[in-house]
């Protein structure tokens, strides 16, 4: 053989081993509908090994081996005391893990979200999985330039004014007493006993305030109407009526037997609307019609608040239901679980279970299910639309914007403790871009709505005459 055949051959063996361990690993990708890949993966035990090691000695600086001290039993040891798979089922996670996101690097496959590996789809002699994974949705955005749809015109009457003017003079009004009969919205000071038809005590308070209301249920369904009319004194025994008609109260039982006194009534005294009622009000006004003008600029920029908040969202809500999406079922599943877990954990932090949890909502586990999937759909596919439209836009959010928005919410009245670990968290990649995404949807949809808001209409310009 010459020379040069020789080298050659020996260069292509001398490749094939330095390769040896990427053809160790078998990879195999099907594509599946619905934007989604399967990989599998098969491992030789060369491949194994590494993971092995790290899990043992992670295992064996916990473990104690009779013969030897905490940390030095030899690896045929820990295996032989522990069972021949029990390393291999302790690394199975990192195996996994890494090997999942090493294919989608070598192999450039568009991930998007998190694989999912089924348990069932491994197996450890030899180490075999599989894994789904969902590539990048492709979102198709309908022409959202040619369509606007009109915000809901704003309007503040002077009856909605005269409403809030009479609220705001009752909440400031002081309790005055009266000789008069207790009237609904009345503050009466009570004793009050209670028992049921077997004599059991139900009641037994002395002096506590109490304002009736039309048809209030506590503390039973007539209670209140049986105080309406009466002075001040001892009252006759009031027997209500069986609570068979008002299902849902269950604190006294059935019919319980009331004995009353009304130790005193008061009501409020209710200030006129006059100049001298707006100097009383928060750091006073000059004069009543400025009192007036405030309210009533104040609730034309809430209404107008809430008229673009809605417009912003029919918008989205138009564009979404009028895109195309493909995308894998893997994403939906995934934010359900997501959610489902949060739910669970908020349901323990309240100390309920979730059986109580869901009559509480009024809902069966099914309903609650679909719920959430419902709302994992919209919310999974309002954050897709909202992406393509940044894309299509070229709208993006620059770091200055990000730093301004990080210092503004860092800033805010908050301790020093929460300062630090919000600083610390922004400080993070993920604390960055999880703000700048945040971000970029706020400003994705005021450009979307842009292109159809200018202002609500209104019946009149907010006035500018406020006090000093």
């Amino acid at each position: 053989m010459k020379r040069s055949a020789f080298c050659t051959l020996r260069a292509i063996i001398l490749c094939a081993f330095l390769n040896i361990k990427d053809i160790l690993v078998k990879r195999k990708l099907e594509n599946k509908k619905s934007r989604e890949v399967l990989l599998t993966v098969d491992l030789e035990q060369t491949d194994v090994d590494p993971y092995l090691d790290a899990s043992y000695k992670r295992i064996v600086s916990k473990i104690r081996i009779d013969g030897f001290r905490k940390g030095k039993a030899p690896r045929h040891i820990v295996e032989k005391t522990l069972g021949s798979n029990y390393l291999l089922e302790e690394a199975l996670e990192s195996i996994v893990n890494k090997e999942v996101l090493k294919a989608i690097e070598e192999e450039s496959i568009e991930a998007y979200g998190l694989p999912s590996v089924d348990p069932g789809d491994v197996s450890l002699d030899p180490v075999r999985f599989k894994a789904r994974i969902a590539l990048k949705p492709v979102v198709t955005l309908a022409a959202y330039k040619d369509f606007s749809i009109e915000a809901d015109p704003v309007e503040v009457t002077d009856e909605q004014v005269q409403q809030t003017l009479e609220n705001l003079r009752n909440q400031i009004a002081p309790w005055e007493p009266v000789d008069r009969g207790v009237l609904f919205g009345d503050l009466v000071n009570l004793t009050v006993k209670a028992w049921n038809d077997e004599g059991t005590e139900l009641i037994n308070s002395a002096k506590v305030d109490y304002i009736p209301q039309s048809k209030a249920e506590e503390p039973y369904p007539g209670f209140a109407e049986a105080l309406v009319g009466n002075p001040s004194g001892k009252l006759d025994q009031i027997k209500l009526k069986s609570k068979s008609a008002c299902e849902g109260v269950t604190l006294l039982g059935n019919a319980p037997v009331f004995e009353v006194t009304i130790n005193s009534v008061k009501a409020k005294k209710l200030a006129e609307l006059n100049d001298e009622f707006a100097k009383g009000v928060g750091n006073g006004y000059e004069s009543f019609a400025a009192l007036q003008d405030e309210i009533k600029n104040n609730m034309l920029e809430e209404k107008m608040r809430q008229s673009k908040q809605s417009h912003q969202q029919k918008l989205v809500d138009h564009l979404m239901s009028t895109a195309s999406y493909e995308m894998s079922p893997l994403l939906i599943d995934q934010e359900v679980n997501r959610t489902l877990y949060q739910q669970a954990q908020f349901v323990k932090d309240q100390k309920i279970s979730m059986e109580d949890y869901l009559k509480n909502i009024g809902m069966s586990e099914k309903q609650f299910s679909q719920r959430i999937r419902e709302d994992s759909d919209y919310k999974i596919k309002r954050s897709l639309v909202l992406q393509e439209l940044a894309i299509q836009e070229q709208l993006e959010v620059e770091d200055k914007e990000l730093n301004t928005e990080i210092e503004m919410i860092t800033s805010r009245n908050r301790s020093n403790t929460e300062r630090k670990t919000m600083k610390k968290y922004f400080s993070s990649v993920s604390g960055r871009e999880n703000l700048r995404q945040s971000l970029l949807e706020q400003k994705t949809i005021e450009h979307l709505s842009g292109k159809g808001w200018d202002q609500p209409e209104s019946a009149e310009a907010p006035a500018n005459d406020k006090p000093e």
